[in-house]
């Protein structure tokens, strides 16, 4: 798995629940303080992201919350749980 898999998982993701306007802002926003990514969002991005990259994520922790604010911390989490 390589990092870049990771973005394109993600920013499909996003860009299905948001619409593709979301791309222009991925990188500069703050996704749970915008509202990109809810309490309910966290838990279905945590099981589709347990699906596809085989890797176990806890929507409930601290660590998880913290990096998935942000979309290059999101990803780089992503990979570190991986190895």
């Amino acid at each position: 798995m390589k990092k870049k898999d990771i973005e394109v998982f993600l920013t499909n993701y996003l860009i299905e629940k948001e619409g593709k306007g979301i791309k222009k802002t991925l990188f500069k926003i703050d996704l749970l303080e915008s509202g990109i990514i809810d309490s309910l969002d966290l838990v279905t991005i945590s099981i589709e992201i347990e699906k596809h990259f085989k890797i176990k994520i806890n929507p409930n922790s601290s660590k998880t919350l913290k990096n998935f604010s942000n979309f290059n911390k999101m990803i780089n989490y992503i990979f570190s749980e991986k190895e």
